[in-house]
């Protein structure tokens, strides 16, 4: 049953005076937005995004084409949220309304529903993110998937991940799978899964900007990789490797497939930290490195259940400060399955190192010894 609202709440007297369609939450003066968003939203969704993958490339479809694809890197360090209000507008409004993505999504899952389902008249759509634009970390994907999990939620229906994954990639052109519970390799521009490869592999994961100056990279302008015969083959390898690697649990094994992958995708998006990435891993005892293949965020992945993670991920920290890598994020690879997401909670600094030690005690009491 739909929820019942007052049209004639709050919320929409405030919308006759401030028009959300032309602003975006950073122009909304602070007092004006607290003023309409006093009262509680309808319904509330968070998701977790993905950060950077663990490889991209191509695999060789049954007709022989190739199809580009890739396998993602997890995220529960960021967190964005989706929030629906009551509002006198005639169509579906989007704050902030540079969030056109997230109201494409919100849109298509509304007429992918139909019947009454698809009416979102009256509603206002508010995107609340702590995800990093630029850095290929999945912050359009995470918006466009809490829109299309918000509409669910507000007319008490569940699509599949597949539907999912298809109505996101619809709204965006390329999505990372950040809606399926399992790993998968994913046709990132086609919005399918093509094999679920097994559990998301548990790392601790020390993100961070490759670029001091934080510009970040817009996807949507970036060509696409284009493979040559070597390159193509040595994926074919990689992607073999890793299928394997998941399957048994072998991080080692994960991180030296990411940290090749990464390898390959600097001829076609170089990433400036990748020469101190390259030399890190052995010397600090990470399992690997990863990178995201279209933005600058790179990580150095470690394994939970070993001892010296702990004091590995401090020092790992402090040199990133001083080669002036300073936006860090310490973060699991495994969001938790059984969050609220009516409650999340945005982060407004990043994971601090003590706060990595909660981690790896977490991590260690449910892992193990096992790889």
């Amino acid at each position: 049953m739909q929820p019942h609202a007052d049209p004639r709440s709050r919320v929409a007297q405030r919308l006759t005076r401030l028009d959300c369609r032309s602003q975006s939450s950073e122009s909304i003066h602070p007092e004006a937005a607290d003023e309409l968003f006093a009262d509680p939203p309808l319904v509330t969704v968070c998701v977790f995004p993905h950060c950077g993958e663990y490889f991209q490339g191509v695999t060789e479809a049954v007709s022989g084409s190739l199809r580009r694809c890739l396998v993602t890197q997890m995220a529960s360090g960021f967190h964005c949220r989706a929030e629906l209000y009551r509002t006198n507008s005639p169509t579906l409004v989007c704050v902030p309304a540079n969030r056109t993505k997230a109201l494409r999504a919100a849109e298509l899952t509304s007429a992918a529903l139909g019947g009454n389902h698809g009416d979102t008249a009256g509603l206002l759509l508010r995107i609340r993110s702590d995800v990093p634009v630029g850095l290929g970390a999945g912050s359009s994907s995470s918006d466009c998937l809490a829109a299309c999990r918000v509409i669910q939620k507000y007319h008490g229906v569940r699509l599949s991940p597949d539907i999912e994954y298809r109505i996101c990639v619809a709204a965006e052109n390329a999505t990372d799978p950040i809606m399926f519970a399992r790993c998968v390799l994913a046709a990132h521009r086609e919005g399918q899964a093509i094999a679920d490869l097994g559990s998301l592999p548990r790392l601790i994961a020390v993100t961070f900007d490759s670029d001091p100056l934080a510009r970040g990279i817009d996807t949507d302008l970036h060509p696409r990789a284009r493979y040559n015969r070597d390159e193509i083959e040595r994926l074919r390898t990689l992607l073999a490797r890793l299928t394997l690697a998941i399957r048994i649990g072998d991080l080692g094994a994960i991180g030296i497939v990411s940290a090749q992958s990464a390898a390959i995708n600097q001829r076609h998006l170089p990433n400036k930290a990748y020469w101190y990435l390259q030399n890190t891993p052995e010397r600090l005892g990470a399992v690997g490195f990863s990178v995201a293949h279209s933005g600058t965020a790179a990580s150095m992945l470690f394994d939970p259940s070993d001892n010296a993670t702990s004091a590995a991920v401090e020092q790992f920290l402090t040199e990133l400060r001083r080669l002036g890598y300073h936006r860090s994020w310490v973060h699991q690879t495994v969001p938790p399955s059984d969050h609220d997401d009516t409650s999340c909670i945005l982060r407004t600094t990043p994971p601090s190192v003590a706060s990595a030690h909660r981690l790896f005690d977490a991590t260690s009491t449910t892992q193990g010894g096992a790889r």
